[in-house]
């Protein structure tokens, strides 16, 4: 199976970040830049999101509101990890999506 990294031009990026740019924005009409896009977003800004609320129960007097608060954040931890899986199947049907077009007659 050849891989995009082969088939690298000259002016294409080399480091993994400016790849998963370059391949989003070479594929801007598709519905998978879309999820790709908002599943590593939201993978990356949950965990985040849960670090507050956990500091904003530590800070509230309230025992009904603190108890929302931790389950909310756990719940921001844990659906990070899907989100991340998410993204990188989008990705990889990106990255599919481009060898076919560089590629077309070749079995990948």
């Amino acid at each position: 199976m050849i891989k995009r990294t082969e088939l690298r031009n000259e002016n294409e990026p080399e480091d993994i970040y400016s790849e998963i740019y370059f391949l989003i924005n070479e594929n801007q009409d598709l519905w998978q830049a879309a999820g790709a896009s908002l599943g590593l977003a939201g993978g990356f800004l949950s965990p985040l999101a849960g670090i507050v609320l956990s500091l904003i129960a530590w800070n509230i007097a309230s025992e009904n509101l603190k108890l929302f608060l931790n389950e909310g954040s756990a719940v921001l931890f844990v659906i990070s990890l899907p989100l991340y899986f998410l993204g990188a199947h989008y990705l990889d049907l990106i990255e599919e999506k481009a060898l076919e077009d560089f590629l077309p007659d070749k079995a990948l």
